[in-house]
């Protein structure tokens, strides 16, 4: 885990700026497609759960009634799709 120093939201630290992003893996290659969904900072260059007070610095402002474990899962999860191929077809079929 990266550790950087306790700062509030001003000018110089975390809030608007910090360059967070979703980042998504589209695999397709098993019987059940999946998308993968994980947040990433340019700024720290870090995912957000490699960034210890990542829960700490957000969480108050977007989820405060969650605990930090769900405030970090929820950044960063899976999406199973399962009804995909049956609404769409497998890719390359049909070739």
């Amino acid at each position: 885990m990266i550790n950087l120093p306790d700062t509030t939201f001003d000018n110089n630290s975390e809030g608007i700026g910090d360059g967070w992003f979703r980042l998504m893996d589209f695999d397709f290659s098993g019987d059940v497609p999946f998308i993968r969904v994980s947040t990433y900072s340019t700024h720290y260059r870090t995912p957000s759960r490699e960034l210890e007070k990542y829960a700490k610095w957000y969480r108050k402002y977007e989820q405060p009634d969650m605990s930090s474990e769900e405030f970090v899962e929820a950044d960063n999860f899976t999406l199973e799709l399962v009804d995909f191929y049956k609404r769409f077809g497998k890719p390359g079929a049909g070739k």
